[in-house]
């Protein structure tokens, strides 16, 4: 009984050494196909390129990923095996929110309708605004269980601007 007991261990590190030098292996084919020096400087570089293209592309993975020659499955490769990788990724996504949201505000000041209730539909769901923006309960003598006009959205937005 000891005798198979010792075996088990014995196996189970004989395979583990066989997926690591499997690991190993694939890391090394991979960065032979990635053309990157073996201490890593050209496998950074393509990581920079590929940041720099997704600037260009305005955060489109798949347009970034075209333009440099990757395909998405690297891509996402890069970001789960590099943290610094995925932050300066995640800085990109967020600097392209930043800029779809002034534009979306821009839109929203000069009075659409759509932009007005687009809004309030992802951001004002939680305080009782939906798809008919509707809101429970009154306020200022007006019902808000009943759906708004546009014409409605337009008198009520621009009281609320002159509110503030």
């Amino acid at each position: 009984m000891a005798k198979a007991k010792d075996e088990k261990p014995k196996q189970t590190a004989a395979a583990i050494k066989r997926l690591e030098k499997s690991a190993k292996d694939k890391k090394a084919a991979f960065m032979k196909k990635c053309k990157a020096d073996l201490n890593l400087k050209g496998f950074e570089i393509k990581k920079q390129i590929i940041l720099h293209a997704l600037k260009i592309c305005r955060g489109h993975v798949t347009n970034a990923c075209a333009m440099v020659n990757i395909t998405r499955k690297t891509f996402h490769n890069y970001r789960n095996d590099d943290p610094a990788f995925e932050e300066a990724y995640r800085e990109i996504k967020m600097g392209m929110m930043d800029h779809v949201v002034s534009k979306l505000f821009e839109r929203i000041d000069a009075g659409s309708d759509s932009s007005i209730q687009f809004y309030l539909e992802r951001q004002g769901a939680d305080e009782g605004w939906n798809k008919q923006l509707k809101m429970d309960g009154t306020m200022k003598n007006i019902n808000y269980n009943v759906p708004l006009t546009d014409e409605e959205v337009r008198q009520y937005a621009k009281a609320l601007e002159e509110e503030f």
